[in-house]
């Protein structure tokens, strides 16, 4: 809050613009600029004299975190996908990856870091970043993407038992394919 000296009291203060405050006469408004904004403070006294000060509230992008597409797997494959995080501030960010069960964390990610999944089944992975850097400027609460790597199974067969046949004579080796082969 501006700390008033001088003049007469009492004071009479206006801020301005006012738009984006709680209030253009508080002397501790609340302000919710969209752009980054300099308030100017108006105190006049009680015999019509008039100071003035500014301050600059800097509003910074919200920062966020995307990825690539989903992607689809063979059993025992893995897959890599990109982790895009459009942010100022810190150098380095932490993406957390949770399947519903169990979290892995990882740590100094840059823009276009590279993470490596390899499940089993079909899972559903929610990504999240957030700032390693928690006292770096921006708006890097945290942000989550939604990421479903889809597990195909390996395709089978399987042959009828094999056989015996004299020489010069042909055996029919029949495959058993799955349903939907």
């Amino acid at each position: 809050s501006p700390v008033i000296t001088g003049g007469k009291k009492p004071y009479t203060i206006a801020w301005t613009p006012a738009a984006t405050l709680s209030s253009a006469s508080d002397s501790t408004p609340t302000a919710k600029p969209k752009v980054t904004t300099e308030y100017i403070l108006t105190v006049t006294d009680s015999i019509k004299c008039i100071g003035r000060d500014t301050v600059n509230i800097t509003v910074l992008p919200r920062d966020s975190v995307y990825l690539t597409a989903a992607g689809t797997i063979r059993v025992g494959d893995s897959y890599s996908f990109d982790v895009h995080i459009n942010a100022t501030g810190a150098q380095t960010y932490t993406v957390k990856l949770s399947n519903g069960t169990t979290t892995q964390t990882f740590t100094g990610l840059k823009d276009g870091s590279k993470i490596k999944v390899g499940p089993s089944v079909t899972t559903d992975y929610q990504v999240t970043g957030f700032s390693r850097d928690d006292n770096s400027p921006g708006c890097f609460k945290y942000s989550s993407a939604k990421l479903t790597v889809t597990v195909r199974s390996l395709p089978t067969a399987s042959f009828n038992p094999g056989g015996s046949v004299c020489k010069g004579s042909s055996y029919t080796i029949q495959v058993n394919l799955p349903a939907g082969g």
